[in-house]
Formats: structure tokens, sequence, C-alpha cells
């Protein structure tokens, strides 16, 4: 069996589409999808609630935990109650097309060694790739994705190894939640994908692209706030390569570190990323 957990947070306009896309698995798979909706103040409750499904399983939150907690939220219940061999974690702004997730179970039970798959991910309006893979550049402390054009890549190979996952989708293993624990709650948003993608890696496990399954990713409403966002990536940016980063070069890090903060405190004026940068410091 597969449990999908979705997070959701204010996903009026991008939620049916997402569960529409799943809803068309149910016939071939043994598919459960638990939401947690992180106390969404627009219409995606009453969307949700008007889907007739019995294998949907809606959790409301009284408050906003952040996406690593309601996703561990989710996990812990799917375990509980359903014990499924595997976990398919889905943004509510994406949608995947026919067979992705068949593909994606075939290549994860053909792969002993591989703990997660990922599909391509693809803007919906432009066609363009945002993800096909990705890595994490310890020099600059930023991760990348791959936006290579498939007709050229995947000419030769369809299954790829990779650094680092997007948490937009992805299909994990039950043994691999086994081994490697849950999401670090620390990350209220973004580079808990990072973050758990080199904990899975040091386990033992490999990370994986499958070309030939396609998901497409909308514009979330939900993280359109500028600000929050920016704030949210300098701020989980620095926990995330602050706590992985090797002793011996943590003075590197406090060296970027302070650089960075008296560019913006000096020069850009961005009162976000000075905010994100001191929050950071003073909760160490």
């Amino acid at each position: 069996m597969t449990v999908f957990i979705i997070i959701t947070f204010n996903n009026q306009n991008q939620i049916q589409t997402c569960l529409d896309s799943i809803f068309s698995l149910i016939k071939k798979k043994p598919i459960k999808i638990i939401i947690i909706d992180n106390h969404s103040s627009d219409q995606t409750l009453s969307i949700i609630e008007k889907n007739p499904h019995p294998e949907i399983l809606l959790i409301k939150n009284q408050q906003n935990f952040g996406f690593a907690k309601a996703v561990n939220q989710g996990i812990k219940i799917a375990q509980r109650k359903f014990n499924p061999d595997y976990f398919f974690l889905l943004n509510p702004d994406a949608f995947l097309v026919k067979d992705t997730l068949e593909i994606m179970l075939e290549k994860a039970k053909n792969k002993p060694e591989v703990g997660i798959v990922a599909p391509k991910i693809i803007d919906p309006k432009t066609r363009k790739i945002l993800f096909l893979g990705g890595k994490i550049n310890w020099l600059k402390m930023k991760t990348f994705h791959f936006k290579k054009n498939p007709s050229i890549y995947f000419s030769f190979q369809n299954f790829l190894s990779t650094l680092y996952l997007s948490g937009c989708a992805l299909l994990i293993k039950k043994k691999l939640i086994e081994k490697t624990g849950l999401l670090n709650e620390r990350f209220f948003l973004y580079y808990e994908d990072a973050d758990f993608s080199l904990r899975a890696q040091r386990k033992g496990f490999q990370l994986s692209v499958a070309s030939e399954a396609v998901c497409y990713h909308q514009e979330s409403s939900s993280s359109n706030n500028n600000d929050v966002k920016i704030y949210y990536l300098v701020k989980s940016g620095l926990i995330f390569f602050h706590q992985h980063y090797l002793s011996w070069l943590k003075p590197y890090f406090w060296l970027v570190f302070y650089f960075r903060y008296f560019y913006h405190y000096y020069f850009s004026g961005k009162k976000i990323v000075i905010k994100a940068m001191e929050d950071f410091k003073n909760a160490l």
C-alpha cells in the first residue's frame, strides 16, 4: 500500500487538481490519502470535505506547525493506521500525470539500494523542467536543481542517482523511514528535504529520479508572500549548513554568515534577510 501525505495551508486554488490526479490512480493501486491542514483560513478545508472518497483522512491542525512537523504527523498516523510499504509526500500545488506512481513504484521495487524516488517536475504553464535531480553547493551554501532538457539527457538513461531531492513529490520506502527517522522539525519551511536527503544517504540509501514519471508543480498561494518565502529560505538555509558543516569548516560558515550580514545591513537594505539571520543566530 502507498499512503499519500499532503500538507495544506491556504491552497484553495490547487488542492482539487492535486486530489483528482491521485483519485485517478485508486483503481490501479491500493492507496490512502492523509491530508494535514495547517490551519488554513481560505476555502481549502471546504473543498477537501466535498470529496466523497473514503480513502481521504483529513486532520485539521489548530495552528500552523510548519511543513516538517505536519509531515511527521502524517507519517505517524499512516504507520499506526495503515502500516504502508511506501509514503508519498506530495505538495498540494502539485499533481501527477497518468502512470507516474506506477513508474515510480516499479523503479523503487527494482532498486533495493534506492530509498527515495522522485519524478521529473515540470511547470504546467511553461512546460519547463523545474527539477531533474539536484546537488548541494557547500562553498556557496545553496542547493541547486538540475533542469536539463530530457530529450538530450534522458536519451541515455531514465533512472538517475542524485545527491538531493526536492520535497515537492517523493516516494519513500518504509525501511528508509525506519532507519533514517522522520523529518527534522527545526525546519519550519524549506531545506527539510535537503536535510532528509543527506541523512538518508548517510544511512546507506541512494536517491533517484525516475525521468519517465512526471509531476506538474503549480505556484502555491501559501508561499507566494515574498517576505515569508525569503525569511524561511534564509533562516532554514543557515540552520541546514550550520548543522551539516564539519566542525573544522565552521569558521568558514561564520565568515560567510558575517559577510552576508554586513552586506545586507549596510548595502542591500533587505530587512527581512537581516531579521532571518538574526533570528537564526539568537536561536543557537
